[in-house]
């Protein structure tokens, strides 16, 4: 009988001992994931809402210098290719290939600039000048840089410089639109 009551006094303290060990990795782990991730959201909080004013900025300096989308892109289709095409394919190309190539080739940075996001933003400024005017290369230049940025900070996912390319494109065409 008593050796009964001792194993059901040691199982219960062995239970009790056996959560505890849980409970404290548990609050192990989180406080080891505290600090990882705090300074991650509150910069890129304040870094998305940066580049979220960019795009009503960007569209009225484009408004100003004269170099609106025109009334061609007005259209249906040009809206779609504005606004969901085209930033996806460009991101696509542009930084899953050619940034994610530059970017493992060249560890090369400038504080918070990478040598690759920079040639990136030039070739995709560049492009644009191409078939655009040289003045649009200026202003594709400073959104091409920070949406190279975003994407190497947020974890190269493409869906944040696309998102964001996609919000440029959009208060360009509401300007332009009018």
């Amino acid at each position: 009988m008593l050796d009964i009551v001792r194993i059901k006094i040691l199982s219960e303290a062995g239970k009790r001992m056996h959560r505890s060990e849980q409970e404290r990795q548990r609050h192990y782990h989180a406080q080891t994931m505290t600090p990882l991730m705090q300074p991650v959201y509150r910069p890129m909080f304040a870094a998305y809402g940066l580049v979220f004013a960019c795009g009503p900025v960007g569209a009225w300096l484009a408004l100003h210098s004269g170099i609106g989308l025109g009334a061609a892109s007005c259209t249906p289709t040009a809206l779609l290719t504005l606004l969901l095409i085209a930033p996806i394919a460009e991101e696509t190309v542009f930084r899953l290939g050619l940034h994610n190539f530059l970017l493992n080739r060249f560890q090369m940075c400038w504080g918070a600039l990478s040598l690759a996001n920079a040639l990136v933003a030039v070739v995709f400024s560049a492009l644009h000048a191409l078939h655009q005017g040289s003045i649009r290369m200026l202003l594709t230049a400073v959104p091409a840089l920070l949406l190279g940025w975003l994407w190497e900070r947020s974890g190269r996912r493409l869906q944040v410089p696309s998102g964001f390319h996609a919000w440029f494109n959009l208060c360009l065409a509401l300007v332009s639109c009018r």
